[in-house]
C-alpha cells in the first residue's frame, strides 16, 4: 500500500490490468458488504462507512487513483452521505500529529541541503571497513541519532536511496545477496529507530488511544523510551538476521578477491568524501539545530510542547536570515499528497468512533481477547496489527483497528500503553510483502533484489518480532510496572 509513491494510474493514460482489477475489487467489496443486512450493532451507518472505507483502501492497495484524490474522495463521501458533518470528517487535519509529519518532512529537506546525511554515512561506513558487512552496520549506527530527531519513518527514504547509490557505485549485480543485504538492511537500520524513538508516527497512534480512552495521559520522548528501550536490540537482531540469510561472496572466493571487493568499495567511499569536500558552517549549524531539537524533544516534560511544535521550530530556524540553510528546494520535500492522506486516514478514527465502528469492530475482536491470558492477549493484539497490514496501511489501521482492540482490552484491565505499544511493533514493524508499507515497496521498486529474498529475510523479522514482543517485552513491562 504505496502511500508516498506515485502510482500507476498516473504512469499511463491507459488503464493496466492491475488497475482494472483494483477498481473491479473495489466495487464488488463495496456491493458485498452493502447487501448485508443491518441488524443489532451492524448499523445502516456502520455498514456505509466500512463499505466506503473498504472500497478506498482497496483503491489505495491497487493505485486505481492518486492517493490525494481517493483521500478527498473518502472525506467527500463521509459529509455527503451524511456519516459525519464536516467537523468530524476534517478533524484530522486539526490534529497536531499530522502537522508534525509535515514538519519533520521540512526538518529532513533542510538536511538535505546540508552534508550531514552523507557525510555520516558514507564517513562511518569507511571507518568500519568499507566491506559489505561494514556498510550494513555503518547504516545501522548512523540511523539511531538521525531516528531519535527526525524519526524512523522520515530517515527510511534517504536512506535507500543512499544505499541504491552505493549498490550501483559498486557494481553490485541485481539480484545478489550482497544488493538484497544492502538494499533491505537500508530499509530495516532506518525504521528500527520507530520502535523505541517517540515520533509523528507513534503520537498518531497516542490520538487514536485517546478517541477511547480520552484521559489517557500524554507520552513524552523519553517516556517512550524509557518503555521501549529493549527494542534496540531487535533492531541489531534484525540486522543480523538479514546478515545470515544473505551469506556474500562465492564459496570458493580467495582471500585476494575479498581484499579487491573491500578496495573498490573504500576507494568510492573515499571519493564521495572528497567530492563532499570540508564541513562548512551550514553543516556545523546543520547538526546544531538537530541537536537542539533533540533536547527539545527530551525535555517534553517540562516545556510542555507536542513533537510537532518542537519539529516545527526545529524547521523555522533553518529559514532564518543568518541561517539560510532552508530553501525552495527544502520546501518541495514535504510530500502533500501524504499530509492529505493522513489527514484522511485520521479522519477515519473519528468518524468511526462517532458512527460507532469501534464498538461493533470491538465485538468481533472481544471473542478472542476475552478468554485469553495476559501474554496470549498481547499476542492477538500484536497478530491483528500483523494480520491488517495486508489489507490496510500502517496509518488506516492504527485508526481505525487500535481503537477497537483498545476498547476491548481496557474493559479487561489491561493499560492501554502496552496495548498501544504492541499493536505499533505490528503495524511498523512486519512486512511479510513489499506492498503491505510504503518504503519497503520503494526499497523493492528498485529491482536490486527479488521478491523471494525479501520474503524470506522480512518473513524471519516479522515472526522475530512477534517472538521478541511476547518473550521480552511483555516481561519488560510486567517488570517496570506498565503492565
Amino acid at each position: 500500500m504505496n502511500e508516498t509513491l506515485s502510482n500507476s494510474y498516473s504512469q499511463s493514460p491507459k488503464l493496466t490490468r492491475k488497475v482494472k482489477t483494483g477498481w473491479i475489487v473495489a466495487v464488488a467489496l463495496f456491493l458485498i458488504i452493502m447487501v448485508i443486512p443491518a441488524s443489532g450493532l451492524f448499523t445502516a451507518q456502520i455498514k456505509l462507512s466500512i463499505a466506503i472505507t473498504a472500497a478506498v483502501m482497496c483503491g489505495f492497495a491497487f493505485e486505481i487513483l492518486p492517493n490525494v484524490v481517493l483521500g478527498i474522495m473518502l472525506l467527500t463521501a463521509y459529509i455527503v452521505l451524511g456519516l459525519a458533518p464536516a467537523g468530524t470528517a476534517l478533524s484530522g487535519f486539526t490534529n497536531e500529529n499530522v502537522w508534525a509529519t509535515a514538519s519533520a518532512m521540512l526538518l529532513v529537506g533542510c538536511m538535505d541541503q546540508t552534508r550531514v546525511l552523507k557525510k555520516a554515512c558514507y564517513g562511518c561506513m569507511k571507518k568500519l571497513g568499507g566491506s559489505y558487512r561494514a556498510i550494513v552496520i555503518a547504516m545501522t549506527i548512523v540511523s539511531i541519532p538521525l531516528g531519535a530527531v527526525i524519526g524512523g519513518a522520515n530517515l527510511t527514504g534517504p536512506m535507500i536511496i543512499l544505499a541504491y547509490a552505493l549498490c550501483v557505485a559498486l557494481g553490485v549485480e541485481p539480484g545478489s545477496n550482497e544488493a538484497a543485504l544492502v538494499m533491505i538492511s537500508s530499509y530495516v537500520a532506518a525504521n528500527g529507530p520507530c520502535s523505541y524513538f517517540f515520533s509523528s508516527l507513534q503520537a498518531m497512534g497516542v490520538s487514536a488511544v485517546q478517541t477511547t480512552v480520552p484521559d489517557m495521559a500524554p507520552i513524552t520522548f523519553t517516556d517512550f523510551f524509557y518503555h521501549n528501550w529493549p527494542m534496540i536490540i531487535f533492531g541489531f537482531l534484525s540486522i543480523a538476521v538479514c546478515i545470515l540469510v544473505f551469506p556474500l561472496g562465492k564459496k570458493h572466493q580467495t582471500s585476494q578477491e575479498k581484499h579487491e571487493q573491500k578496495a573498490v568499495a573504500n576507494q568510492y567511499l573515499t571519493q564521495q568524501l572528497n567530492s563532499l569536500g570540508r564541513m562548512q558552517t551550514k553543516d556545523y549549524v546543520m547538526v546544531g539545530i538537530l541537536l537542539l531539537v533533540f533536547v527539545g524533544l527530551l525535555t517534553m516534560n517540562f516545556t510542555h510542547l507536542s513533537i510537532a511544535w518542537i519539529l516545527m521550530l526545529g524547521a523555522i530556524v533553518c529559514f532564518l536570515p543568518f541561517i539560510k540553510i532552508g530553501n525552495e528546494a527544502a520546501v518541495k520535500t514535504i510530500k502533500w499528497p501524504v499530509f492529505i492522506f493522513m489527514g484522511a486516514t485520521m479522519g477515519i478514527g473519528a468518524v468511526f468512533s462517532a458512527v460507532g465502528v469501534n464498538q461493533f469492530l470491538g465485538s468481533l475482536i472481544a471473542p478472542l481477547l476475552v478468554n485469553a491470558g495476559e501474554t496470549l492477549c498481547m499476542f492477538f493484539v500484536w497478530l491483528f496489527a500483523c494480520v491488517a497490514n495486508f489489507f490496510l496501511t500502517p496509518l488506516a489501521s492504527i485508526n481505525t483497528l487500535l481503537p477497537a482492540v483498545v476498547e476491548i482490552t481496557h474493559e479487561l484491565g489491561i493499560p492501554e500503553l502496552p496495548v498501544l505499544y504492541t499493536f505499533l511493533q505490528g503495524a511498523t514493524n512486519t512486512c511479510v510483502l513489499p506492498y503491505e508499507i510504503a518504503m519497503p515497496l520503494f526499497m523493492f521498486s528498485y529491482g536490486m533484489c527479488s521478491l523471494k529474498q525479501f520474503v524470506k529475510a522480512m518473513g524471519l523479522i516479522t515472526v522475530l518480532n512477534g517472538i521478541f514482543v511476547v518473550a521480552v517485552m511483555v516481561p519488560y513491562w510486567n517488570l517496570i510496572g506498565l503492565l
